[in-house]
């Protein structure tokens, strides 16, 4: 994650770790060995401390599961909760991903 993420997403390294860990442990059989060694080599290569860790990281069922992201408004420094889904509506599936965030007035 580049820095102005992690200095916008407070809580980066659970989105970071969740992330990581659908695609650990869904992306066998969904996606091409070759790509997922692809991805993993190239976050590893950018941030070799971090994505070890975040990529040896067991999550517990309530954190696989949480589907909430604080983001940092830079000019106010208030910060928001928002729940966050990844979105793929098309098929066949595009080289890219779409994520929807929708703020929460609940907690």
């Amino acid at each position: 994650m580049t820095k102005p993420a992690r200095d916008n997403i407070v809580n980066w390294q659970a989105v970071a770790a969740r992330a990581v860990h659908m695609l650990r442990v869904m992306g066998p059989g969904l996606v091409p060995q070759e790509r997922l060694d692809d991805i993993f080599n190239a976050c590893h290569a950018q941030q070799p401390r971090i994505f070890t860790r975040l990529f040896t990281a067991e999550l517990t069922k309530a954190e696989a599961e949480d589907d909430s992201i604080l983001i940092r408004n830079p000019l106010s420094g208030t910060i928001d909760r928002y729940t966050y889904r990844s979105l793929r509506p098309m098929q066949p599936l595009r080289p890219y991903e779409q994520l929807q965030l929708v703020k929460r007035t609940r907690p």
